[in-house]
């Protein structure tokens, strides 16, 4: 074996951290362009959702500090509780205006966390449980003054949908939630296998 000149072993090692590292960033942004691209996809189409239409250019994408462009001030409570991105989605249907958010959490744990949290924000009267879920989901709505939540979790998946307008339709917003958490999980590879459950 020729021996290495010196300096040479210096140099290898250089080399093989300068790849190692510009492997890893590429993977890196490589997951997030993915992970921008599956919330963005999952999020419902105006077809997907009877009588709504998408609001052309609204769709909006944050990943940490990003979640910014999504929400203004209440951001922190996102990323404190395990927020990693999330997408946004406006529609219009007559005189109302609907909003979904996908949200990618750091765990299922998290996701469920910060759903109670949110849940906790409405005074109990106001809030029920959703039914008919798949096994494995849990969600509620909450209705108030000028406006319809729903909002839905499985796995690391989180969506809120809200309605506001003279008609507030719950059901939709339900709806809105399921499509994206659904759509979410059946773009995983491999997808998670959904078993629904029979509420009483």
């Amino acid at each position: 074996m020729t021996p290495m000149a010196k300096g040479g072993c210096r140099v290898l090692t250089g080399r093989i951290v300068a790849w190692v590292l510009s492997a890893a960033l590429l993977s890196s942004l490589a997951a997030g362009e993915s992970l921008e691209k599956r919330l963005i996809g999952a999020l419902p189409q105006g077809k997907e959702i009877a009588g709504w239409t998408a609001l052309p250019h609204s769709d909006v994408y944050g990943e940490g500090e990003g979640l910014t462009k999504i929400y203004d001030g209440g951001y922190k409570q996102y990323v404190d509780n395990g927020a990693q991105a999330a997408a946004r989605r406006v529609y219009l249907k007559g005189g109302m205006t609907a909003e979904v958010v996908l949200h990618y959490m750091v765990s299922a744990a998290a996701a469920n966390k910060l759903a109670r949290i949110k849940r906790a924000e409405y005074s109990p009267g106001k809030v029920k449980a959703l039914k008919d879920l798949p096994r494995g989901w849990s969600g509620f709505r909450a209705q108030e003054s000028g406006s319809a939540t729903c909002c839905v979790w499985s796995g690391k998946y989180l969506a809120a949908a809200v309605i506001a307008g003279r008609q507030l339709q719950a059901a939709a917003a339900a709806l809105m939630a399921r499509k994206a958490v659904s759509k979410a999980l059946a773009a995983e590879k491999p997808p998670r296998k959904v078993k629904t459950r029979k509420d009483g």
